[in-house]
């Protein structure tokens, strides 16, 4: 049986889903742990692909199903769980959509200035 927290952020990893990234992500797990440097994390497992830009370690596209969303604890203190899950979200889209090894470059943060006016939470 999942904590009532850990229910909440299912339910809420479902309807931004919908609403944000139409309906295109992969269910994934989701993790609560403590951690004082992190708010969340995006896991998955990666490859290096020589020849392409910068020889980049990209998502592998067989091992997704495995891929994690963990949120800090101190989020739910914080009030900022909703912006960390969007944000963690982000890079399930850029590993599972887009296939894209970047994190937090210049589009990325474009995207979250974006998603930040239309949601209203702070997700950079």
């Amino acid at each position: 049986m999942n904590s009532p927290r850990l229910d909440w952020l299912y339910s809420l990893w479902h309807d931004f889903n919908e609403e944000l990234f139409d309906g295109l992500l992969t269910p994934i797990r989701i993790l609560i742990k403590k951690n004082r440097t992190k708010d969340g994390w995006y896991e998955y497992t990666t490859e290096k692909r020589d020849g392409h830009p910068w020889e980049a370690w990209y998502p592998r596209r067989d091992m997704l199903h495995n891929a994690t969303i963990t949120i800090s604890d101190g989020c739910f203190d914080e009030g900022t769980v909703e912006g960390t899950l969007i944000h963690e979200m982000m890079h399930q889209w850029q590993a599972e959509i887009d296939d894209d090894p970047s994190h937090h470059d210049a589009q990325f943060r474009a995207w979250a200035r974006a998603l930040e006016a239309e949601t209203g939470f702070d997700i950079e």
